[in-house]
This record gives C-alpha cells, structure tokens and sequence, in this order.
C-alpha cells in the first residue's frame, strides 16, 4: 500500500512538471507543494508547521491560477490532509 503523503507527492510531482509557468501561484505553489512534500515523505512525519504550511500554500493556489492545472494540484494534499491526518504522523 501507498501512504497518502506519498500519493499527494507523486500527484504534485506531476502537476509540477505539467505546469506552463505563467502563473505565479502555480509555479511557484507546486514547486514548494513538492519540495515540501518531498521532505515530508523522506522523513516519514510532517511537523505541525509543515501542515500548516501545505494548508497556506494549498489556500493561496486555489481560485488564483490561470486554468485548472493549479487548482487540481491542490486536491491531492487537502484531500490527503483531510481525509488521512494520522499518516502525516
């Protein structure tokens, strides 16, 4: 099985590398939703500052993105933050 915070990774990674690079709130919020994730999922726990910084980004990107892409690459990690808080550790 796959941990949620390894889902939402790999998911973001995708979004990530799909991302033209016109908006700022993508470009700029996937490459730390990813970085930040990536630390998270090798460590094996987020800190609470983590969450609340994957919460922030999250907020910043939604409904301030030129097309979906952006507001699909938040999905993952609500959803995971949401629905699996326990496998964030």
């Amino acid at each position: 099985t796959v941990k949620a915070p390894h889902l939402a990774y790999k998911m973001d990674e995708f979004f990530k590398h799909e991302s033209c690079g016109k908006c700022t709130p993508c470009r700029e919020g996937t490459h730390w939703l990813v970085k930040l994730l990536h630390r998270v999922v090798a460590e094996g726990h987020a800190s609470p500052e983590d969450i609340k910084t994957l919460r922030a980004i999250s907020a910043q990107m939604a409904g301030n993105c030129f097309c979906l892409l952006g507001e699909s690459a938040v999905m993952p990690i609500k959803s995971a933050l949401n629905m699996f808080p326990d496998e964030f550790g």
